[in-house]
């Protein structure tokens, strides 16, 4: 049988026990909640700064052969938000012709970790076009690669621009052509051939 004071005592005892743990887990709970709102605050200002660059970020799954996209990736892609899209399909948006090299890259990143990069035009499930950009590299662990990483940037603008420089620069090398003709005495309908 324990006495009044014993009790007494028990009870202050796990009285004490229970005031320092809440103040503990307080103090966990706010450290928490500071590194939880400093990492919402980062990942707000990746997406705020993928989407203005045009850049959005992938990661494959080895295990499952499936890709997620960040936002802006899901945007440039015309996707889904949060889905895993298997590799097979991804392939897809890529021309025919252009699908063996990019699945022979793929399989020397998952087999020896090799990093790519590559310009590529492709034709989402909208029927929409892009140009893109992308870049990635392996991520090991214990010495095999369990997931590749990369980034892809919309570069259709730019890709644009491009494409009518080099359509102008072919139409003034034509008309350099013929002036030149012309200027050396060819005659006109010589020309026109």
């Amino acid at each position: 049988v324990m006495s009044l004071g014993g009790v007494i005592a028990a009870i202050l005892l796990v009285t004490l026990y229970m005031y320092f743990t809440q103040r503990r887990l307080r103090r966990e709970i706010a450290l928490r909640q500071g590194v939880e709102e400093r990492l919402l605050s980062v990942n707000d200002l990746l997406q705020r700064t993928g989407r203005l660059a045009k850049v959005g970020g992938f990661e494959k799954n080895i295990a499952n052969d499936t890709t997620i996209l960040t936002e802006e990736a899901e945007r440039i892609r015309g996707t889904i938000p949060g889905v895993e899209i298997p590799t097979d399909e991804i392939m897809t948006y890529y021309a025919p012709e252009e699908r063996p090299f990019r699945l022979a890259e793929n399989e020397r990143a998952v087999r020896n970790g090799s990093p790519w990069e590559h310009e590529s035009l492709l034709t989402m499930p909208s029927g929409k076009q892009a140009w893109i950009y992308s870049r990635g590299e392996a991520i090991f662990r214990d010495g095999k690669v369990v997931k590749l990483v990369g980034a892809m940037q919309d570069i259709t603008d730019r890709k644009l621009a491009e494409l009518a420089l080099m359509r102008r620069t072919r139409e003034l090398e034509m008309h350099n052509s013929i002036l030149g003709q012309l200027h050396e005495g060819v005659a006109f309908y010589s020309v026109l051939d």
